[in-house]
């Protein structure tokens, strides 16, 4: 019997989250400055690593790649290796135009602040009516990346898909 509960809350979870997940969206508000400038040395590894890759390819490479030179904290230090979701747009959009640039790839991509929405909810407006006081300018707002390739437009997160593993991937509105 305690198996057959386990199983089905379990079932119910995964079911939710997934049923959550092919609801959730990105939803730009305004663009957002670019920031600092990659080290140089990161500049030569992008270039590397990038070789022969593909529009479509780079672009994975830059979300995870990000994930890989940043660690999520509450305050926005690339040079140190930590960043929130505004830093880490900033440096995969960074990472996603050197590596078009160095591979002659018709793309770029700039950081962008916006919202992130569950089925037409704001996610954003959620969390600050259920957290902390404190914690109300960390969530006004989220920033991810707009990607342009070739003549399509959409928006990717890499503190998301970082700190959650999910690929958010959004299509431009025409």
């Amino acid at each position: 019997m305690k198996l057959k509960k386990t199983i089905i809350i379990t079932t119910c979870v995964v079911v939710s989250a997934g049923f959550c997940v092919c609801g959730l969206s990105l939803e730009k508000i305004a663009d957002r400055n670019t920031g600092n400038c990659l080290p140089a040395e990161l500049k030569s590894e992008i270039v590397e690593e990038t070789r022969g890759m593909s529009g479509r390819e780079i672009i994975d490479y830059s979300i995870k790649k990000t994930g890989k030179v940043l660690k999520f904290g509450n305050n926005n230090d690339i040079n140190l290796g930590c960043a929130n979701c505004v830093g880490y747009a900033q440096t995969c959009s960074k990472i996603c135009n050197h590596a078009f640039k160095a591979n002659k790839v018709n793309g770029y991509s700039k950081p962008v602040v916006g919202n992130i929405k569950c089925y037409g909810i704001n996610v954003c407006d959620v969390a600050k009516s259920v957290v902390p006081h404190r914690w109300e300018n960390f969530v006004k707002d989220h920033d991810f990346v707009e990607v342009h390739l070739e003549d399509n437009g959409f928006f990717v997160d890499p503190s998301i898909y970082d700190y959650t593993g999910l690929d958010l991937e959004t299509r431009m509105p025409n």
